[in-house]
């Protein structure tokens, strides 16, 4: 038996007259850049880009635009810096995305995705920072007083910690949200993934790497990452949601263990954000009423259809065409 901590239950309890609202909070923002080769990637030789994209990213923002297409209400808080966080701000207004930044003396980095012919994306992504110690103070107070103000009903905490921030960040923002009653979601990795774990988010979402990076172990398989997520939930308490890419998803809970395979898509067009989506979608679902293998089924539809949708967001009719190819079960 685990001590009592705000669970994913605990977000539809605070599910309103008004709806659900979500608050996400970004330490690491950036510029993603997709470019689609016409041939597989060559090292050291020149590649040409048959088509590119340019959008807002990084997790917390992915969620929160994520949220936006599927009519939730979401307000992003970040950094923002330079050029970038100019041209940053701008898309995701273009968006209609609701957001609250502190402004930052580094300029917010940029991250190169490359597909090529055969579907392998190669990315490159820059650190971000550094934050100065004034700048993280702003943010967080800014952070806090729009949850308490919002009534936010969950948070959405994630992506890497940039230069200038220690990687307990994560934890200590988990334990002052537990203490206005605001379930929080965890998705990151290495070791603010392992400090986040110990202040116990109602929710965690590693992919297959970023869980193999916490417990050691190598995840082959969809078995191998049912048997990892029921161990982690046994010992922790903390709902898991592990991503697999091509090889679907596992859920572990207070219900029991579940699987949903990837839908296929023809032509991928960017890999960027398909978690993040996959993530919002599932937990939008559920929170919204619907059971964990609905939930699952819906959120790797969403995700099949991100990644078919270029830099922007899928419609729900496009998520709709994926359905049927998204079979859900316990395991």
């Amino acid at each position: 038996m685990h001590d009592k901590y705000l669970s994913i239950l605990d977000i539809r309890s605070r599910v309103t007259e008004n709806g659900v609202k979500f608050s996400t909070l970004t330490l690491n923002p950036s510029l993603d850049k997709t470019m689609i080769l016409g041939t597989p990637l060559k090292m050291g030789a020149l590649n040409r880009a048959k088509e590119s994209n340019l959008s807002a990213g990084s997790k917390g923002i992915n969620v929160a635009r994520a949220m936006k297409a599927m009519g939730a209400g979401a307000t992003s808080y970040f950094f923002a810096g330079g050029e970038t966080g100019d041209i940053l701000l701008r898309l995701l207004k273009s968006e209609g995305i609701s957001y609250r930044t502190v402004k930052t003396k580094a300029p917010t980095r940029e991250n190169i995705k490359l597909i090529d012919s055969e579907g392998v994306c190669t990315e490159i992504n820059e650190s971000g920072g550094p934050v100065s110690e004034v700048e993280t103070g702003e943010l967080l107070s800014l952070f806090y007083c729009g949850c308490r103000d919002s009534k936010t009903s969950c948070v959405f905490l994630g992506g890497s910690v940039p230069r200038g921030i220690d990687s307990d960040i994560y934890a200590e923002i988990i334990e002052n949200l537990r203490e206005i009653g605001i379930p929080s979601i965890l998705d990151c990795d290495g070791e603010a993934l392992k400090k986040g774990i110990a202040a116990r988010p109602a929710l965690i979402k590693p992919n297959a790497y970023e869980l193999s990076l916490l417990t050691g172990v190598d995840i082959k398989n969809p078995d191998v990452a049912a048997d990892i997520c029921l161990c982690v939930y046994a010992e922790t308490g903390i709902s898991v949601l592990c991503t697999l890419g091509a090889e679907g998803a596992v859920f572990t809970g207070d219900s029991g263990c579940y699987y949903v395979n990837a839908p296929k898509v023809s032509c991928v067009r960017c890999f960027a954000g398909a978690g993040d989506a996959f993530l919002s979608a599932f937990v939008l679902s559920y929170v919204r009423g619907a059971d964990e293998l609905t939930s699952l089924a819906y959120a790797a539809a969403f995700a099949s259809a991100k990644v078919a949708a270029s830099g922007e967001m899928p419609t729900q009719d496009e998520v709709a065409a994926y359905m049927p190819q998204a079979i859900s079960r316990a395991i």
